[in-house]
C-alpha cells in the first residue's frame, strides 16, 4: 500500500510541475470524451448506427456494459469514499476511486475497438480505427491525471474495471451467438 501511495503522490507532484495554460485546455477538451454525458451521447448515435446495421446483439451488449460500468464506479465511490486530490485543475463532487472516466473510456472505447476489430474493413481501417480509440482511452486517463482530479491508482483501477465489464459482454456476446 505505501508503494501505491507513493506513486500517487509523485505523479501528481508531477503533473503539478508541467501545467500550462494550453496543456489545462486540451486536457478539459481530452477529458470530457469520458465524462458520462458525453459517452451517453456517443453511445446513442452508435446505438442508431448498430439499429440501422440489424446488429441486436452488440446493442444489447453496449448498453450491458455501459450500465454495469457506471454503477459499478459509483457504487465503489460511494462505497470506498476516497477524497480527490488537493488542487485539481477542475471542479468535480464525487469521490476518486475508481476513475469513472477511466471506467467508461476503457469499457466504451474498448466496445467500439471490438466492433471495428469484428467489422468486414480492410487491415489499415482496423489498424487505424483501433489504435486512435486506444490512444484516446490512454489520453483520457492521462487527463485526470494531468487534471489533479484523480490519482494514478484511481485511474489504473477504472481502467481494469471498465476492462472487466468489457471482457464480460464480450464473452456474453460469444455466449448468446454459439446458442
Amino acid at each position: 500500500m505505501q508503494m501505491i501511495n507513493y506513486l500517487d503522490e509523485k505523479t501528481i507532484n508531477f503533473f503539478d510541475s508541467i501545467r500550462t495554460p494550453l496543456l489545462n485546455k486540451f486536457f478539459i477538451l481530452i477529458s470530457y470524451f469520458g465524462a458520462g454525458d458525453v459517452v451517453i451521447f456517443i453511445v446513442a448515435i452508435v446505438t442508431i448506427f448498430l439499429i440501422i446495421k440489424r446488429r441486436k446483439g452488440h446493442i444489447f451488449m453496449l448498453w450491458i456494459i455501459l450500465i454495469a460500468s457506471i454503477l459499478s464506479a459509483y457504487i465503489l465511490k460511494l462505497a470506498i469514499h476516497r477524497p480527490r486530490p488537493l488542487g485539481g485543475i477542475v471542479e468535480e463532487t464525487l469521490f476518486s476511486f475508481p476513475s469513472a472516466h477511466a471506467v467508461l473510456s476503457a469499457a466504451f472505447y474498448g466496445f467500439l475497438i471490438y466492433l471495428i476489430l469484428q467489422s468486414g474493413k480492410n487491415r489499415p481501417f482496423k489498424f487505424f480505427g483501433s489504435a486512435s480509440l486506444l490512444i484516446l482511452i490512454i489520453l483520457i486517463g492521462f487527463s485526470r491525471l494531468y487534471l489533479g482530479v484523480h490519482y494514478l491508482s484511481d485511474v489504473m483501477a477504472g481502467y481494469l474495471l471498465g476492462g472487466l465489464w468489457l471482457l464480460a459482454g464480450i464473452k456474453l456476446a460469444s455466449l448468446k451467438s454459439s446458442k
